[in-house]
C-alpha cells in the first residue's frame, strides 16, 4: 500500500521563476526524493500574497474544505527586508490611509500550471503578484542606500523582525496541522538587508525553539561543491540552488514527516470534525 503525506507550501517565488523549468525547481526534487523512498508527497502551493501567514492558511482551508498534514512554512527575505525600508513603508502607508491609489501588486492570478504538473487531480490555490523580470544585478543606488538607512534610523529595522515573528507564532497558534518553518535563503542585495535577514533568522530559531517547532535554514551563499545558492540578482535561487535545496529539506522533512496509507488522506469530513 502506498503511504501518502499533504504539505501545504507557504511561500516562496514561484511566480519570479519562470526561467528555471519547473521540474528543476527544489519543490519537485523534494517530491521526487520522496517518492524514490516509496513515499508520496502530495503538494499544495498556499499562495494568498499580501495577507499574513494565518489568514492565508484560513482561505486555503476555506477554499479547499481540508488542511495539509503540515505546513511547510518559507520565509522570504525581500518581503520582510522591503518593511524595513523607508521610502516602502511610506508608500504603504499612504496606500493603506487613501482607497483612491490602486495597487497593481494586488492582482490576483492562479498557479494552475505548477498544480498541475507537480500534483495532478488536486485544486489550486491563489496568489497574487506581478511576473518580474529578476536576472538582472542589482545597482545599489545612493536612494537605496538612503531607503535603508532612514529605515533603520526609524526603528523599522526591529519591528520589521518583531511583525515578522508575531506573524509566524500567530499561525502555530492557529495551525491546526504541524508547522515546520524554512529560514530566509541567502540574501545579500545590501549589506544592511543582509544583516537583517540574519538578525531574524536568529530571533526565529531562538523564538521557534522554544516552543520546539522545527526551523530549517540554510542561509550560505555557496552549496557544498562551490555553486552560488542564489542566481546574479542575490536574491531568487539559481538552478543549483533549488537542486540542492530539494536535497538539504528532503534530509530535514524526512525526520519530521510521517506518511500515512492513502485511504487516510485528508477528507472534508476531518475537517468538520476538527473544526
Amino acid at each position: 500500500m502506498k503511504h501518502i503525506h499533504h504539505l501545504g507550501i507557504i511561500g516562496g517565488c514561484l511566480n519570479s521563476q519562470e526561467h528555471i523549468p519547473i521540474r528543476k525547481h527544489y519543490h519537485f526534487k523534494l517530491k521526487q526524493l520522496f517518492k524514490e523512498s516509496q513515499n508520496n508527497l502530495r503538494l499544495s502551493f498556499i499562495k494568498y500574497k499580501h495577507f499574513s501567514y494565518k489568514k492565508r492558511l484560513d482561505l486555503y482551508i476555506k477554499e479547499n474544505n481540508e488542511w495539509p498534514d503540515t505546513v511547510l512554512l518559507q520565509v522570504r527575505p525581500w518581503p520582510f527586508a522591503s518593511k524595513a525600508r523607508f521610502f516602502n513603508k511610506l508608500h504603504l502607508s499612504i496606500q493603506s490611509y487613501s482607497p483612491f491609489i490602486l495597487n497593481p501588486l494586488l492582482s490576483k492570478q492562479t498557479v494552475g500550471q505548477w498544480q498541475d504538473i507537480i500534483n495532478q487531480n488536486h485544486s489550486n490555490s491563489g496568489f497574487s503578484g506581478l511576473k518580474e523580470n529578476h536576472d538582472y544585478k542589482p545597482k545599489e543606488t545612493l536612494l537605496t542606500r538612503l531607503n535603508i538607512l532612514l529605515g533603520h534610523l526609524f526603528g523599522l529595522a526591529e519591528k520589521a523582525i518583531d511583525d515578522e515573528v508575531a506573524m509566524v507564532l500567530d499561525l502555530h497558534k492557529n495551525c491546526p496541522s504541524k508547522l515546520i518553518v524554512l529560514g530566509p535563503t541567502y540574501y545579500d542585495k545590501t549589506w544592511l538587508g543582509k544583516k537583517l535577514c540574519q538578525k531574524l533568522s536568529d530571533r526565529l530559531r531562538v523564538e521557534l525553539g522554544k516552543r520546539d517547532i522545527p526551523y530549517i535554514c540554510y542561509d550560505y551563499a555557496f552549496t557544498p561543491t562551490g555553486d552560488s545558492v542564489v542566481k546574479a540578482d542575490k536574491l531568487h535561487l539559481s538552478l543549483e540552488g533549488h537542486d540542492f535545496l530539494g536535497e538539504f529539506l528532503y534530509q530535514e522533512l524526512k525526520k519530521e514527516l510521517v506518511f500515512y496509507p492513502e485511504t487516510e488522506s485528508l477528507s472534508s469530513e476531518k475537517l468538520l470534525v476538527k473544526h
